[in-house]
């Protein structure tokens, strides 16, 4: 049998000291990162120094968020994989509607449950409006080329900053735009 000596847990204090020097400096920082940095340093130090994360198991994403999370994961699967940019209209509604349910099965699950359907319904016309006019504007600008994800990688005054692109396209000419 195991025995455990009860410890108390350290009191709670109001301000942290950190010396600069345990603060490990990173290979390369990103948008996000320099963003929270700025913004909020405390919690950049708990992000990216301490790699403290919330727990997922206790949260289950729904409406925007949820959303959002579904039409960027179709996004990239559209333009990565599937190529979307230059399949025909039939094939392409074949692809949306059999995408569209096997992200939701995989990620947005809670909208197949009971009361969840015209939720989904409204969801399903209106990110099918916005692959249409996406579709429709890229082929008015003659893109050729779409590709979710891209890796970035440059350098600012404090140093290197690497990121990722949701979409970079490109013309024919060579022209390419985030």
């Amino acid at each position: 049998s195991w025995a455990l000596e009860h410890r108390p847990l350290p009191a709670r204090v109001r301000w942290w000291q950190v010396a600069p020097s345990s603060v490990p400096r990173r290979e390369a920082e990103s948008f996000s990162s320099l963003d929270l940095l700025l913004n909020s340093p405390f919690e950049w130090v708990l992000t990216y120094a301490a790699r403290l994360r919330p727990s997922g198991v206790l949260a289950m994403s729904d409406g925007p968020l949820l959303y959002g999370k579904l039409a960027h994961r179709l996004v990239e699967e559209g333009y990565g994989r599937a190529g979307v940019l230059t399949m025909p209209e039939a094939a392409f509604g074949a692809w949306f509607g059999a995408a569209l349910a096997r992200v939701v099965a995989e990620e947005g699950a809670v909208l197949l449950m009971p009361g969840q359907r015209a939720a989904l319904e409204r969801f399903r016309a209106r990110l099918r409006r916005a692959f249409d006019e996406l579709r429709a504007q890229l082929l008015r600008a003659r893109v050729v080329q779409a590709v979710p994800e891209m890796a970035l990688a440059g350098s600012f005054a404090g140093g290197p900053i690497r990121g990722s692109a949701d979409l970079v396209v490109g013309k024919r000419n060579g022209e390419r735009a985030i």
